[in-house]
């Protein structure tokens, strides 16, 4: 099993439908967890002075799920959601926004800057391609969101905190099994595209 033990994380929207099952999974890993959800003692990720509390200069790592991820919503309130996905998002990263601390990662990590940038720009055009190529074909019934929601309150003890309601998790099931289901049709054409590809091995190109 990965060793955790010597990781402290923040999780922020961590008593969500998956931000639980986030922390569960770390902890069980070893790993001291943090979580930062308005849902446990009204711990507003907008809030600075809430996020100042959360983010210390000890924590190895910040998982950061908290997010309104509703479409409706952002029409709605798109000054809310401005205030939770981008406001509060900066205000989490400013503490490692230094050009020092930011160096210093690399180094402790081993990672060159321009390995970095590669890195990041590889799977950034993976990510779009596969979104464009495969995601607008996923379709997610209300009937699939519902069975899954059930299968998983079907199974006690996959999570340490109680299950929130069908109409509290929904749109994070349908995000999940839409991602799902993208990721499930990338493999399918990954595996016929290798079928059609006509790979030569070549010894001499080995010695």
């Amino acid at each position: 099993m990965l060793d955790l033990s010597r990781e402290r994380v923040l999780v922020t929207g961590g008593a969500g439908f998956i931000g639980r099952s986030v922390v569960a999974g770390f902890r069980a890993a070893g790993a001291t967890v943090r979580v930062l959800d308005v849902s446990e003692n009204d711990q507003d990720i907008t809030d600075a002075g809430v996020r100042d509390k959360a983010v210390t200069p000890d924590l190895t790592g910040i998982v950061h799920l908290a997010a309104i991820t509703s479409v409706l919503g952002s029409l709605e309130q798109p000054a809310k959601v401005h205030q939770v996905n981008v406001e509060a998002t900066a205000g989490l990263v400013a503490p490692y926004a230094a050009e020092s601390g930011y160096q210093a990662n690399l180094e402790r990590y081993g990672i060159g800057e321009r390995d970095l940038g590669a890195h990041l720009l590889a799977g950034l055009r993976t990510l779009t391609f596969t979104d464009l190529r495969f995601r607008p074909d996923v379709q997610v019934s209300p009937e699939d969101i519902k069975s899954y929601y059930d299968k998983l309150a079907r199974q006690p003890g996959t999570t340490a905190a109680p299950l929130p309601s069908f109409e509290a998790s929904r749109d994070q099931i349908e995000k999940l099994l839409v991602d799902q289901g993208t990721l499930e049709a990338l493999d399918k054409w990954l595996e016929t595209a290798r079928k059609a590809a006509n790979i030569r091995y070549r010894e001499k190109a080995f010695e």
